[in-house]
């Protein structure tokens, strides 16, 4: 069985103050995280409104393009 260790050794506030500045960075990733991430959605949020907005300009666009061929063939055809 191994020793129980020291507890003189390791001071609890000499060990907060090794452990608050880890600690403070450990947070300050997850910020930037968080932060990265919620930009992430908004730029989802923000691509599949563009999405849906191409795909309906496409759609008219295709409309429009079978108008005029099928005005082309009823002239043609008279």
């Amino acid at each position: 069985m191994l020793a129980e260790p020291d507890r003189a050794a390791y001071p609890s506030a000499a060990m907060d103050d090794l452990a608050k500045p880890a600690l403070n960075r450990i947070d300050a990733a997850i910020a930037r995280i968080e932060r990265a991430a919620a930009a992430a959605r908004s730029n989802h949020h923000a691509l599949s409104r563009r999405h849906e907005q191409l795909r309906g300009e496409i759609a008219d666009a295709i409309a429009a393009l079978d108008a005029v061929i099928d005005r082309s063939e009823s002239a043609e055809s008279a």
